[in-house]
């Protein structure tokens, strides 16, 4: 058995009931916010301590491009794997930009 669009996942284990007519298998889906960076772009990108760094532009297959406002304009390229968490409405780092 498998989960429907998904034909690598295997069930994480079976079970079996008492009189062994039926199987149940039991999947476990690990979603991750950066799974699909595309939807994160042009979206707002905050330092460990809430500072905002600027909108996330571009991403290439390790970094993510950074760029600042009218105002600020900076511009970093941070790892992706510095990425924390998806929060609502941006993503927040796990690092914070020194000046």
């Amino acid at each position: 058995m498998s989960i429907p669009g998904n034909s690598s996942a295997k069930p994480m284990c079976r079970l079996i009931n008492a009189n062994r007519k039926k199987r149940f298998d039991i999947f476990v889906i690990i979603f991750s916010p950066f799974s699909d960076w595309s939807i994160h772009i042009n979206k707002p990108v905050y330092s460990i301590d809430g500072k905002r760094l600027g909108l996330l532009r571009k991403t290439s297959s390790d970094y993510m491009i950074i760029t600042g406002d009218l105002i600020n304009l900076s511009r970093y390229f941070v790892p992706k794997s510095m990425a924390e968490s998806a929060i609502k409405g941006g993503i927040k780092l796990s690092i914070t930009i020194p000046k």
